[in-house]
């Protein structure tokens, strides 16, 4: 499916206070994969890509795994933040399955699973990229993990595209689930590419990140690379691509 989604200066101004600050109400950043960032969609164009996640008909557990650590100590998670998409005037409650990971190997066992939330509607001037997901309380062990994000009500898009994955985390594929649990995880490649200058695996990297509000702000190195995403944003750009 195609379809041209063009945001003006309401959403860069979003993707800028959002990438390169962060909210008082989310004090601690656990895990960051960065912003979603524009795929090579064919040989002219540059293109935002949404992996489809959920129900879509002949798969019914269309998911992907996206991998993180928790580091030393452990961490609890009070909101989540990711950059997804429903089609036009659609909402998706949105449920998420964290599953334990050993090395980069398919997920098969889950840790925790639960609902974070109900998404925003696309408007007609005015797509909201980014969820955030409060009120939370997912207790994490130190550990490796993969997260699932899928829209329970109807099919979300779920951005890729991000640009802080450790290089260690990195694969030229992502593990993607059309029925739990048979078959189960299967590698995933996309037909779409890096553009210029980009890391390749970047094509698999699921834009979403972790929070605390149990520390108080902490800026994020992070914050300063991801300050130039959300500048592309205020002259307006378009989502177009789904997979």
């Amino acid at each position: 499916m195609k379809r041209h989604f063009y945001f003006g200066l309401l959403t860069g101004l979003a993707l800028l206070a959002t990438s390169a600050l962060m909210s008082p109400a989310s004090a601690g950043v656990i895990w960051d994969s960065g912003v979603a960032h524009l795929l090579q969609t064919d040989a002219t164009t540059q293109d935002y890509v949404g992996y489809t996640s959920g129900d879509s008909g002949d798969n019914h557990q269309r998911w992907a795994a996206a991998p993180f650590t928790i580091g030393s100590g452990g961490a609890t998670v009070n909101e989540i933040w990711a950059n997804m998409y429903c089609d036009d005037g659609l909402t998706s409650t949105v449920n998420y399955i964290i599953w334990n990971r050993t090395g980069l190997n398919a997920p098969t066992t889950q840790y925790t699973n639960g609902t974070l939330g109900v998404t925003h509607p696309l408007g007609a001037d005015l797509a909201p990229l980014l969820e955030k997901f409060t009120g939370l309380n997912v207790n994490l062990a130190a550990g490796d993990y993969y997260m699932t994000l899928y829209g329970a009500d109807t099919v979300l898009y779920w951005a890729g595209g991000a640009d802080l994955v450790p290089t260690n985390l990195e694969q030229a594929f992502m593990w993607r689930s059309k029925n739990v649990p048979t078959p189960g995880f299967e590698v995933y490649t996309s037909p779409f590419g890096p553009v210029p200058d980009q890391d390749p695996n970047d094509v698999y990297n699921l834009a979403f990140s972790l929070h605390t509000t149990d520390a108080p702000p902490v800026p994020e190195p992070s914050a300063l690379i991801a300050l130039g995403s959300g500048l592309m944003g205020l002259a307006g750009f378009a989502i177009r691509r789904r997979k």
